[in-house]
């Protein structure tokens, strides 16, 4: 890659991942998303702007006021205290203006662009010739694009069964893969407006490198998905505030801030380098055959086992407080993160999309609401949701019993987890498979719950005690 230099170990930006990480972005967009590089090679331009002033110690302000007063309020200015203080080349002036307009076209929308390749070569002249402190002329097209001199067809990953392009960094983080695309209910296949994936960032502290794993869900900015993005923030934010008295508290996400693509929210979940999700079923499998469980009886425990982590989860949540609980009301395979460790399987529960948080003591609900035809909608083609919500009846009896949306949910998942599938046409053959296999009992709570009605269902609380049971015998 053209920027390696800046890892060249008499780089004097060697130990500045960011700008490294940014500038690799643009060289991949030039080949994937021309028209997508002016505002990535504007954020690039000002991560190296800021270190060279860091480097020259100049420490940029928080505070706006301190900032204008400092003359370091906007690029424009960071840019100028640069060439006043000879911190960067007086011949470097209309690279860095045409990454800097470049930026501004993007930002204001003007109709035209610079040639990315361009943008491209301005950046690498520029910040090439400050990290080895030596001027570097710039490149032909020829070696801007010379690492790109492959079909389209090696762009593309296939995961699942599915394709998507070739992945570009999230802000500090950096694509591994994609776990998949969340289906919606119009299209089985992956959802263009929400997708999720494995990524990793890298830390240095002096000689030690530190790296974080995530899996971070991206949602295109439009108005259904703001409802649903606000919904996932709410939830967190309910998580957080309430977290040290959950008994069992879901995975935790932070909103990531980014301006490298600005058609997009990011919410990142920490988790380790070994966490993979219930529904990349080649992996859950191999985990299943890498514990060389010797029984029948041995397995189903492993697997009921994440069964109970999932209805424990959901049901500290149904009563956080006196007044406040919340509901998934979108349980499925890809909401469940599962983390092997030494002491077995971490399980827990993620993506609150479609969540709930109700407040008793106001009488209220939150105030961003989901037209319950649109959930139904969105659903409709989903075998993990109840019937009640599918057809959309549910709002013709009273108020909602959303616990009952999620005790089904929980119903088909054991279908998912101990049969491998929970397809509606294969119910009862699934359940035939569990009443040959494990107790009468557990067979006949999980049965009652997906044959009877709205709002007649067992409780979570029934549920879970039906499982824990079932442990026990299984041991």
């Amino acid at each position: 890659m053209l920027f390696d230099i800046l890892k060249d170990e008499n780089s004097r930006l060697k130990d500045y991942n960011n700008i490294y990480r940014h500038c690799i972005d643009c060289e991949k967009t030039v080949r994937t998303h021309p028209f997508n590089i002016q505002m990535r090679a504007r954020t690039a331009l000002e991560r190296f702007i800021n270190a060279v002033l860091e480097i020259n110690g100049i420490k940029i302000p928080e505070d706006k006021d301190e900032k204008k007063e400092k003359g370091l309020d906007s690029l424009y200015d960071k840019i100028n205290v640069c060439f006043e203080n000879n911190f960067i080349d007086e011949c470097h002036k209309r690279d860095i203006r045409n990454v800097r307009l470049a930026g501004n076209d993007a930002t204001h929308e003007k109709d035209e662009y610079e040639e990315a390749a361009d943008i491209l070569r301005s950046l690498y002249v520029v910040i090439a010739s400050y990290a080895m402190n030596e001027r570097i002329t710039r490149i032909s097209d020829t070696e801007v694009i010379k690492y790109y001199d492959k079909n389209k067809e090696e762009h593309v990953v296939k995961q699942d069964g599915y394709e998507t392009e070739d992945l570009l960094p999230i802000g500090d983080y950096e694509v591994i893969k994609p776990l998949f695309a969340i289906p919606d209910s119009k299209n089985p296949k992956p959802s263009k407006s929400i997708k999720m994936y494995r990524c990793k960032k890298t830390t240095s502290f002096g000689a030690n490198n530190d790296t974080q794993y995530a899996i971070i869900k991206k949602y295109i900015k439009n108005a259904t998905d703001d409802v649903t993005q606000f919904r996932d923030q709410l939830a967190i934010h309910t998580i957080k505030k309430y977290y040290n008295i959950l008994e069992k508290p879901p995975i935790l996400a932070e909103e990531i801030e980014t301006s490298i693509d600005n058609d997009y929210n990011y919410l990142c979940y920490l988790t380790s380098e070994k966490t993979f999700l219930l529904s990349q079923k080649n992996t859950f499998r191999k985990y299943i055959q890498s514990r060389k469980l010797k029984t029948d009886n041995e397995m189903f425990f492993v697997k009921l086992n994440i069964l109970k982590d999932i209805v424990e989860i959901l049901n500290s949540l149904i009563d956080i407080t006196e007044n406040i609980s919340l509901h998934h009301r979108n349980l499925r395979p890809d909401c469940i993160f599962l983390t092997p460790t030494h002491k077995g399987l971490g399980v827990n529960v993620g993506n609150f999309e479609y969540s709930k948080v109700m407040d008793t003591a106001n009488m209220s609900e939150e105030a961003a609401t989901i037209n319950i035809n649109a959930y139904a909608k969105k659903v409709s083609d989903d075998p993990f949701a109840s019937p009640e919500v599918k057809d959309a009846s549910i709002k013709k009896m009273g108020t909602p019993n959303w616990e009952q949306v999620d005790i089904y949910a929980c119903a088909k998942m054991a279908l998912y987890i101990l049969c491998g599938d929970a397809a509606n046409e294969n119910i009862h053959k699934n359940l035939d498979y569990i009443s040959q296999t494990l107790s009468y009992d557990f067979y006949e709570i999980t049965k009652k719950i997906l044959e009877t009605p709205y709002p007649s269902r067992p409780t979570l609380k029934e549920y879970l005690k039906a499982i824990k049971k079932e442990l026990i015998e299984l041991e």
